[in-house]
């Protein structure tokens, strides 16, 4: 038996592929490489976020990345009454910046938040009808009770 293999000897089975579909020497199997890996969402928000943009403030052009800017926004918001930049901001508040809702050394901050009905005038009328029915209930209660101690009965009367 001879040590050299010729190509008819050669058996193309389990882990032995034909030769001509074998990798030619110094030529790579995958010739493009390995396709680069897509950005996740946090690594594209990230570098959007990192963006600058020109936001004029107190009559001042400052140029400041887009997270800064989105901060002033929502804040700007809030404090006007938009509820869901508030919970925007509070949500925000409570995931980077904990500390800014809940000092550990700080005395506690009262907070009181009035909501005001676009419609002030029904408000204002329902109050006004409420009250109206209290004092004619009051009434109606005092007129029998004066009633009752003019009667002269012992029994107080039922409700």
């Amino acid at each position: 038996m001879s040590s050299s293999k010729t190509p008819e000897d050669y058996q193309v089975g389990f882990g032995k592929p034909p030769k001509q579909t074998q990798f030619k020497k110094g030529q790579s199997g995958n010739p493009k490489g390995r396709p680069r890996k897509s950005k996740n969402m946090t690594t594209v928000l990230t570098e959007v976020m990192a963006q600058t943009v020109t936001i004029k403030q107190n009559g001042k052009h400052r140029r400041v990345p887009l997270r800064e800017a989105w901060a002033y926004k929502i804040g700007e918001a809030a404090l006007k009454g938009n509820v869901r930049e508030q919970i925007a901001l509070m949500k925000a508040l409570h995931d980077y910046v904990p500390v800014a809702l809940e000092p550990e050394n700080a005395p506690p901050v009262k907070i009181v938040v009035n909501f005001v009905d676009s419609n002030e005038e029904i408000l204002m009328e329902r109050y006004k009808r409420e009250e109206e029915e209290e004092r004619l209930i009051q009434e109606e209660e005092a007129q029998k009770q004066m009633e009752w101690r003019a009667s002269g009965i012992d029994d107080e009367p039922t409700r």
